[in-house]
């Protein structure tokens, strides 16, 4: 999935099964490389899931539910 794509209320189902729906947007922490400045390529979907966790996950690794 494409991070355009990832918009607030979508419900998206990640590669590992999980399902949830996008609630807003974050830093991937994981990137170390503090020459990384543009925000764009640091963002990633913030996710609410169906066991009531919010976490990122990287938008490649979700898909929208059919």
């Amino acid at each position: 999935m494409k991070l355009k794509d990832c918009t607030h209320g979508k419900i998206v189902v990640a590669k590992d099964g999980r399902i949830g729906m996008i609630v807003g947007i974050t830093n991937n922490c994981e990137i170390a490389d503090i020459t990384v400045r543009n925000e764009p390529d640091r963002a990633i979907p913030l996710i609410q899931w169906a066991n009531g966790q919010t976490h990122g996950i990287n938008h490649g690794n979700i898909e929208p539910l059919k």
